[in-house]
């Protein structure tokens, strides 16, 4: 598996969308205080777990595939011609 480096400042920003799920994650599995009822807790736990398997793979693949452009979406080329 290689890491490629092209294309930087979207593959860094891939990255900090990745840490932003990551500090979400945690903070739903380590925030509920036991104030909330059960199921509460129960979903806030999931809900960060889920945060947390998709930071991994937001990361990964942010670094990982060699077309970076197909996973984030640059936004499109504007012709300001009009043509």
């Amino acid at each position: 598996m290689s890491i490629y480096r092209n294309d930087p400042v979207i593959r860094c920003i891939g990255s900090l969308i990745a840490i932003g799920f990551f500090a979400m994650g945690a903070y739903a599995i380590m925030g509920p205080t036991s104030d909330l009822p059960e199921l509460n807790q129960d979903r806030a736990f999931w809900f960060g777990i889920t945060c947390l398997i998709a930071s991994a793979f937001a990361l990964v693949l942010s670094w990982v595939i060699k077309d970076v452009r197909g996973v984030w979406c640059a936004p499109p080329r504007r012709d300001i011609f009009g043509d």
